[in-house]
């Protein structure tokens, strides 16, 4: 009984494992039997010229400015303006007391008027051959010597007044009244707001846009002026780039609006859009910047859908320059009506079976 048992447990022990292999068999045949169709996302390529924008942050300041300071030193007595006040041209900034400056002014007349009376005294004997040359040298160069002081103490006597250049607002007043103050050092700010500059640093791409013959609008938006933009005008801009940033300050102007007062230091957003025109072939087609396979070394290329056979293969692409930071411009390689393969594209292979994704399906 005991041998029966044993032989019916050996049979079902073979007939176990021998299942076991014939069913691992028919899920390798499986395996290898079933198709690889990856799920993809996809676009279509539409051609036609194409105008792009970028946007930038900007910062305002005044047209003309200037820190305004006495070529002389000594104690204001007055100083009628305050911060944020309007002043014409020409109306008193500050003044410094006149009273040694007069007293030269007068003491540099009396001079004068001595070394022109010696040098006349000199002159007509020097013509009656009564004196040397080299006597009448000295009385002259003596002459032209007092002329200079009087000159300067005349000039020194008027910049005790400081006075506004031109119309404009005092930013920052530096001093107080009746202090002494010395000769170069900042009294007062003063700044035309009635047209502002707006600095902004832009990247070396749209540098070559600026110095090309492109189309290229450049308007600014305030966030206390919302939902209007205002168009510049570039002034100027440098010609180095930052060595920190890599960027070019772009200097633009543009008139105060009458919508709401723009001081300088505010912050504004400035937008450069650039029109290529209906030739420029670097920018009739514009795709998402994944879509393209740039390995160092290799042609840039994109993985197209063969819509019919539902496969992909690789087209050589020529790229042109980034519009943002997500899209970029096709120079060649594709056309209008192409289908590009813009995600899922790590794992893909030449004649490979994909699908767009059910999103895509059902065009969510």
């Amino acid at each position: 009984m005991v041998r029966v048992h044993k032989a019916f447990a050996g049979s079902l022990t073979v007939l176990l494992v021998t299942a076991l292999l014939l069913t691992g068999c028919r899920k390798e045949e499986v395996v290898e039997k079933a198709e690889v169709v990856r799920p993809v996302k996809i676009m279509t390529v539409r051609s036609g010229a194409a105008s792009f924008s970028h946007g930038f942050p900007g910062t305002v300041r005044a047209s003309r400015r200037s820190e305004l300071s006495f070529k002389v030193s000594g104690p204001l007595v007055a100083l009628p303006v305050e911060e944020g006040q309007h002043v014409k041209k020409g109306e008193l900034i500050a003044q410094i007391q006149k009273r040694d400056f007069q007293t030269a002014l007068d003491e540099a007349r009396a001079r004068n008027l001595e070394a022109e009376k010696q040098f006349r005294r000199y002159k007509e004997l020097y013509a009656k051959k009564q004196v040397s040359q080299a006597d009448y040298d000295r009385y002259r160069a003596a002459r032209d010597v007092a002329r200079a002081q009087l000159e300067d103490a005349r000039n020194r006597l008027k910049d005790t007044s400081l006075s506004a250049p031109f119309d404009g607002i005092i930013s920052k007043r530096f001093v107080e009244n009746f202090q002494k103050v010395q000769a170069n050092e900042p009294i007062v700010n003063l700044q035309d707001i009635t047209r502002i500059e707006i600095l902004v640093n832009v990247p070396e791409l749209l540098m070559a846009e600026l110095r090309s013959e492109k189309k290229i609008r450049i308007d600014a938006s305030f966030e206390t002026i919302p939902g209007k933009a205002f168009p510049l005008t570039v002034k100027e801009f440098s010609t180095q780039a930052d060595p920190a940033t890599q960027t070019y300050q772009v200097v633009t102007v543009m008139d105060q609006p009458s919508e709401a007062n723009i001081l300088p230091g505010m912050t504004v957003m400035v937008k450069a859009h650039v029109d290529p025109g209906a030739d420029d072939a670097a920018r009739t087609i514009l795709i998402p910047a994944i879509a393209v396979v740039d390995a160092p070394g290799n042609q840039p290329y994109v993985w197209l859908l063969d819509k019919e056979k539902s496969t992909v293969h690789k087209v050589n692409v020529t790229i042109g320059r980034l519009e943002g930071s997500k899209n970029i411009f096709i120079k060649d390689g594709l056309k209008d009506g192409d289908i590009v393969i813009i995600a899922g594209i790590t794992q893909l292979e030449e004649g490979m079976k994909v699908r767009p994704w059910e999103k895509q399906r059902e065009g969510k």
